[in-house]
């Protein structure tokens, strides 16, 4: 199943923890967000184009990441979802979804 989609609409992202020395040998450990990218009008990019993902890194920078990085990242490393739903803005948390 795809992990950006939701039936009902709401928004997903992922949260990653890198450990520490996991990228440079003095790389802290920090979070980062991930997404799905879509176009300017909208339109759902498909998870095989490149930059189909954009990854938020308080380190590294922002930067799009391509379906076979999203891949190795998920490979990687723990990751949990965050829906945020419209009705309410409530914001749930999960892991069982790769």
């Amino acid at each position: 199943a795809d992990w950006w989609k939701r039936r009902d609409g709401a928004e997903v992202a992922l949260l990653v923890f890198e450990p520490p020395g996991k990228v440079t040998p003095d790389s802290p450990g920090h979070w980062i967000a991930v997404r799905k990218s879509s176009k300017p009008d909208g339109e759902e990019v498909s998870a095989e184009d490149p930059g189909s993902f954009v990854r938020l890194d308080p380190v590294r920078g922002a930067f799009k990441l391509t379906g076979k990085e999203m891949r190795q990242l998920l490979d990687r490393y723990r990751v949990w979802r965050v829906t945020i739903t419209r009705e309410g803005q409530r914001a749930d948390a999960d892991t069982d979804f790769v």
